[in-house]
């Protein structure tokens, strides 16, 4: 069938302190994507974001995995 069962992935630890993130105008201007482009591969990845205020954070060193 189509629906396989994955693996359920180990949980990673992830800081979600500011200084530890990028929001998402930060992560799109360093790597030249518009944010519908991130939040898909952000869902993709199941990647944890945090939002404080009006923005939402996203773990930098996920982000820079995905993208170096």
């Amino acid at each position: 069938s189509l629906l396989k069962k994955q693996p359920k992935p180990i949980p990673k630890l992830y800081s979600l302190e500011p200084k530890d993130c990028y929001t998402i105008q930060q992560a799109c201007e360093k790597y030249h994507m518009n944010d519908s482009t991130l939040y898909l591969q952000i869902r993709k990845f199941s990647i944890p974001t945090r939002q404080i205020g009006n923005f939402v954070y996203v773990p930098k060193k996920e982000i820079d995995n995905l993208y170096k």
